[in-house]
């Protein structure tokens, strides 16, 4: 029974379970901002480049 406490009690592997968390986050607002920003960037990505009347075919 003392066994089952102290691993229970026992803090390795807190570190990976912070991390994890960490990048959960990061993932859940890199999705948050891509639906509310992503119609505008892609409005400014997809812009026409002009001709320049070189052609040299």
């Amino acid at each position: 029974m003392n066994n089952y406490l102290e691993s229970f009690l026992d803090e390795d592997g807190q570190g990976l379970v912070e991390y994890g968390l960490l990048i959960i986050l990061v993932v859940i607002v890199v999705f948050v901002s891509l639906r509310f920003f992503g119609n505008s960037l892609s409005h400014f990505y997809n812009f026409d480049i002009p001709d320049s009347g070189n052609t040299t075919s």
